[in-house]
């Protein structure tokens, strides 16, 4: 029988800091290199970086669901544990979506200048998406009481 070391963080913290933090810590580490390089303008704003890392967060947390082992009172949680799973992987491929289509519309208005106004709004979509799997995650967390893994 193999003992577990007692972790002092708690529990929801961990999970946090495996599932959401470091998953965004890309777009944080060049949001703030940007800032300090160009100032606080919209050019600034990554939506690639950040589009990419809220489909990394909302993987995580669809594989964290997936791997979901507690015992489980009847088929209702089980159902809401698998719809929420779904959710997330619902999130994580706009996210890639959103992703793809900021990285290819960047190379065509460097070469062309041309869809300036459909990248402009690639980038807000990304910025208002990106508020929905953060709490939802923490939620997701509380609801289902999940763990991380070291």
């Amino acid at each position: 029988m193999e003992i577990q070391p007692k972790s002092k963080l708690h529990p929801t913290i961990a999970w946090m800091l495996v599932h959401v933090i470091f998953p965004l810590l890309p777009f944080m580490i060049e949001g703030g290199l940007r800032c300090l390089i160009l100032g606080w303008r919209l050019d600034s704003f990554s939506g690639a970086t950040l589009s990419a890392s809220m489909a990394l967060i909302c993987f995580f947390i669809h594989q964290s669901l997936i791997a979901y082992h507690y015992p489980m009172k009847d088929k209702e949680e089980e159902q809401r544990v698998s719809g929420t799973a779904t959710l997330f992987l619902i999130f994580a491929m706009v996210s890639t979506a959103l992703f793809t289509g900021i990285v290819l519309l960047s190379a065509v208005v460097e070469v062309s200048k041309m869809f300036q106004t459909s990248l402009f709004m690639l980038q807000v979509m990304t910025l208002i998406l990106c508020s929905i799997p953060v709490p939802t995650a923490y939620f997701a967390q509380k609801s289902f009481k999940l763990r991380a893994t070291f």
